[in-house]
């Protein structure tokens, strides 16, 4: 009989008549040989199994095991992994996923043992809890591409395509008339000037509060968008922007230059009654004593200006929302706009302010008919 090559196996009939094989895959992390053993009624049955256990491992469908769990593979990318590569927010984010919703789930389950239908179960039950699944999916399937990686499991479990999908909530905003009576709210709040320059400017809430006065050409009426302001740890930390497209200058008129002299104003009258404990910054947007705005205190603060003059309950996001939607009002390009909020493409724009492109389609068919029948589109339909 021919010699068995290395990992082939070795097949034995046992006392009670069955037949059994083992088939080497090669080491385990601690050093031990890992053996994958397979039984049937004849010697033939067995040997297919084995062949097409062999066929697997040559494919690179078959890994050696690992007895670690999901959770504590998780923990231990997070740490090694994740952290030293990604931004603090980023790691902060992660974090909170993988303690609040993976360990939770599927923690237990051994990491060798995880498939795509465990997955799969796991983010319905997210789903059911009216979570959005998209960032957990994320997570799971970068860490997981790292397990394949390393070799301690064969297929990444987690990159399936049919998950759980949230009814995407359509962007809110502020007609024009409401826009103009919360600007004129803006006069006697002491946030005021933060929330015309976001509403003007359509700015995040962390660019704005990141913005010093070093970023504002007075001469050149433009001002440069180029970090955010971000509180974790205990501090405050300047970031990068959201990406490469979100770095931009935007030019500055009217209303904004005099949000701007609000501000310098305000902080003026701030040093002159808080000398004693005033800490100098380059900050446009200030507490008091001269330190950097919470930005819970100012989404806190915007609610209440909203009730105490009857506007509709939105977020302060909602502001830059309401700047894209007047401006495609005005007609405005799509492409300019995308320009002007720093989105990496205007495909995104559109996605976001379809409900404005709507309004802006019977207005186009409007002037179309009335060039070519003489009569308005909107007319015709009502007829």
């Amino acid at each position: 009989m021919s010699k068995r090559g290395n990992g082939e196996g070795s097949i034995c009939q046992r006392k009670d008549g069955k037949w059994v094989g083992a088939v080497s895959l090669g080491r385990k992390p601690n050093g031990k040989v890992n053996r994958k053993y397979f039984y049937g009624a004849t010697k033939k049955e067995v040997r297919e199994k084995m062949v097409a256990c062999l066929h697997d491992q040559q494919r690179g469908l078959i890994t050696v095991g690992s007895k670690q769990s999901v959770g504590t593979f998780m923990l231990a990318w997070l740490s090694d992994v994740a952290k030293p590569r990604v931004r603090r927010t980023t790691y902060r984010s992660y974090e909170q996923i993988i303690r609040n919703h993976i360990v939770p789930g599927i923690g237990r389950v051994q990491l060798s043992k995880l498939n795509s239908q465990d997955v799969q179960r796991f983010l319905k039950s997210v789903h059911d809890k009216s979570i959005s699944c998209d960032p957990i999916r994320r997570v799971l399937r970068v860490a997981l591409s790292q397990a394949v990686e390393w070799e301690l499991i064969a297929r990444n479990p987690a990159a399936i395509k049919n998950t759980p999908k949230r009814e995407k909530k359509e962007a809110q905003f502020l007609t024009v008339e409401q826009s103009q009576l919360l600007l004129q709210a803006c006069n006697t709040n002491k946030y005021g000037a933060l929330f015309k320059t976001l509403i003007l400017l359509g700015l995040r809430s962390g660019e704005a509060l990141a913005l010093q006065w070093s970023d504002v050409k007075w001469a050149e009426a433009k001002i440069r968008i180029n970090k955010q302001l971000q509180f974790h740890d205990g501090q405050w930390h300047l970031l990068p922007p959201k990406s490469k497209h979100s770095n931009r200058v935007l030019p500055l008129f009217g209303a904004v230059l005099d949000a701007l002299r609000d501000a310098e104003a305000l902080q003026r009258q701030y040093r002159m009654v808080n000398r004693a404990r005033w800490e100098p910054s380059d900050f446009i947007f200030t507490t008091s004593i001269g330190t950097p705005l919470d930005s819970k205190n100012v989404r806190r603060e915007f609610k209440s200006m909203l009730k105490m003059h009857g506007l509709p309950d939105i977020r302060i996001h909602d502001l830059r929302h309401t700047n894209a939607s007047i401006l495609l009002a005005t007609g405005t390009s799509a492409r300019v706009i995308s320009e002007l909020l720093g989105h990496s493409q205007v495909s995104f724009t559109l996605s976001v302010y379809a409900h404005a492109m709507q309004e802006l389609h019977v207005e186009a068919m409007d002037r179309l008919s009335e060039r070519l029948c003489e009569r308005p589109y909107t007319t015709s339909i009502v007829e």
